[in-house]
This record gives structure tokens, sequence and C-alpha cells, in this order.
């Protein structure tokens, strides 16, 4: 299983069915905002559940195996949500082990917001390490929509350039 696109798509499968089964929503209640037009798609996350009354926005980062040492999150997903606000409703699922079939596939969560500034690395996506984040990793999604987030300021970090937290080296 190497093409990333069959790879995001049984991922959704599993989060979907994950979902369903732990929250007991109905598939109406989970919306595929990919690379649509509608808000949530401009915001650039994959799907909004309804859940409760509230709107919860979730990112999906799907891996046919182990979830790697760095998760990419690129500049325009952050800073879109952090300047609506809705940063502490996004959720992030990690679905793994797609490899050994859906029934084998391991999911995960984290609310972004959650995570702190000191924990995520610019260069030039956001970049978080899951090894360092074993506090906010839930594997049950109802227990993370009923915590309460917190609200991740990223002012200082969105303010500043790029090459500022590029590893440069000298020539010598």
């Amino acid at each position: 299983m190497s093409n990333t696109k069959q790879i995001e798509e049984d991922g959704l499968k599993v989060l979907r069915r994950h979902l369903i089964e732990r929250l007991g929503v109905s598939e109406s209640d989970i919306e595929d905002t990919r690379n649509k037009g509608n808000t949530a798609g401009k915001l650039g996350c994959d799907l909004v559940l309804q859940h409760e009354s509230n709107e919860y926005y979730i990112e999906m980062k799907a891996f046919s195996r182990e979830v790697p040492t760095n998760i990419r999150f690129t500049h325009q997903t952050v800073a879109s949500f952090h300047e609506e606000g809705l940063l502490h409703q996004l959720l992030v699922a990690l679905v793994s082990n797609l490899e050994a079939g859906a029934e084998c596939a391991k999911v995960q969560f984290f609310r972004f917001g959650d995570v702190s500034a000191k924990d995520i690395l610019v260069e030039p996506h956001f970049i978080i390490q899951p090894k360092r984040l074993p506090q906010l990793l839930h594997t049950n999604v109802n227990d993370l929509l009923t915590s309460r987030g917190k609200s991740l300021e990223l002012d200082a970090l969105l303010s500043t350039q790029v090459r500022g937290w590029m590893r440069w080296r000298k020539r010598e």
C-alpha cells in the first residue's frame, strides 16, 4: 500500500467507522470537506463532525504502517484556524497500521490547541512529533470531545519568518 491517495481513502473509511461506532453519530453527522469550496474546506481540514450540538474540525493523518516521527501541518491550515479562533476545535486523527487491513488499524486523537508551542517545530511546515505528546493522545474520541481544550497561542510562531526556523550550515 504505497499510493498516498489510497492510504488517505482507507484512513478516511476507518476514521468514519470509528466515529460512528464510538460516538453513535450517523454518516450525515460527518462531512467530508477535503478540497471543497465551503467554509470548512477553506479552513483546510478533512472532516467536520457534528456531535452533541457542537461542531468539530478533523484533520486526518493516515499511515500505512506506524505513526512516523514527524507529522506535518501546512501553515495555511494552522493559520486559518488560528485566525478564525477555532484552533481549539481542530482535532487531529492519526490513523495508522492500514497496511494490515481496516480491522487492524489504530486510531488516536489529539487536539491541536493542546500542543505546547515549544513542542512545535516550524521548518517550513508545522511539525509535531507524537513521541513528545503521550499525555495528549487519546484512543477514545469521546474522551477528547469531553475534555476542555486549551487555546494554543501561535501569534509568535506565525509572525516569524520561516528562514528563522531553518537550519543553515556555514560553508567552510
